[in-house]
């Protein structure tokens, strides 16, 4: 597939020239959702975050996603992928299934998890009132077969 191919599938995009031998060439780097896609074909989260913050410096929502995903494991990058390539996009409702549909996460992996929901505020609070949610919606759970 060429450049000019994934470019048109809004998977990279010129970020700049580069001078070789005193010609200009195009500089690519991958879209938001090209950055999804490589997560999900396994490229380094460090090497994708650096270059996220650097040029998607307002998408605070990647840049969650970058650090979080590998946390989750497998199933969260199969989950990613689906919803880019079904959607095209990721929404919040994705963001908390993924996170939902988790197995049983280690005492490490939790934490790691939670000191990354920390530097994101706006997502710390998304997912404390989804657990709060979860929380009651259990403990009403035993009133409905109660009969």
């Amino acid at each position: 597939m060429s450049a000019h191919e994934i470019e048109k599938k809004n998977l990279i995009k010129a970020i700049g020239l580069k001078v070789y031998r005193g010609r200009e060439y195009p500089r690519f780097w991958v879209t938001e959702n090209g950055i999804v896609l490589a997560m999900s074909e396994r490229a380094k989260p460090e090497i994708l975050l650096r270059k996220t913050r650097e040029l998607y410096s307002e998408n605070r929502e990647l840049q969650f996603l970058i650090e979080v995903v590998p946390i989750l494991g497998e199933s969260a990058y199969n989950m990613l992928y689906l919803a880019v390539v079904t959607d095209g996009k990721i929404d919040q409702g994705d963001l908390i299934s993924i996170f939902a549909a988790q197995g049983k996460l280690t005492d490490e992996e939790i934490r790691q998890y939670h000191l990354i929901l920390k530097k994101y505020p706006e997502r710390y609070k998304q997912h404390a009132d989804y657990i709060k949610r979860v929380s009651k919606n259990l403990k009403d759970l035993p009133d409905i077969f109660d009969t």
